[in-house]
């Protein structure tokens, strides 16, 4: 009785609790990516190298915790 409880409070914590706040986080740092390439102030018209070296740079550090945060949730459940 005391682990079918344990497992049904774990559940009820993951469903209404880690999950949305893991969707929300991942909400929050795309929107946050699309408003950085919507207001982008480098000047990189016509120069593609470094127009592809500051895309590649930002969707680097807005994609590596998502993929982080991924990678863990999957470790997890191994």
């Amino acid at each position: 009785m005391v682990v079918l409880a344990v497992v049904l409070g774990a559940a009820w914590v993951l469903v209404e609790l880690a999950l949305p706040l893991a969707f929300f986080l991942m909400y929050a740092l795309f929107i946050r990516a699309i408003g950085r390439v919507a207001n982008d102030r480098h000047g990189c018209e016509g120069a593609i190298a470094r127009s592809l070296g500051w895309g590649l740079g930002w969707a680097t550090v807005y994609v590596a915790p998502i993929a982080a945060l991924t990678w863990a949730l999957h470790a997890l459940r191994r």
